[in-house]
């Protein structure tokens, strides 16, 4: 007994599918779960950043890739969760 055909295509650098090729059920990729905690952090320190240091030069620029940081999470998991990169 093989895996199933639908399996078999999964176990990309980003395989968001729970134990998708080890019997116990853990993954080494990288779950959604841990895609948003990781970019969530780098996005809210850049706007924590950007936000607390306002007469600084580089706050504009923080606060502006925080902004599309925070747009391109929303993205990624908006297609994600509509089956891309493996569903």
């Amino acid at each position: 007994m093989g895996m199933p055909a639908a399996d078999k295509r999964r176990g990309g650098p980003l395989d968001l599918h729970q134990g998708a090729g080890r019997p116990g059920g853990h993954n080494e990729a990288m779950s959604l779960l841990h895609f948003n905690l990781v970019s969530m952090t780098i996005v809210c320190l850049l706007l924590t950043f950007g936000l607390s240091a306002s007469e600084k030069k580089a706050s504009g620029p923080a606060v502006i890739l925080g902004v599309i940081g925070l747009m391109l999470v929303i993205a990624a998991n908006i297609y994600i969760m509509t089956g891309g990169w493996g569903g």
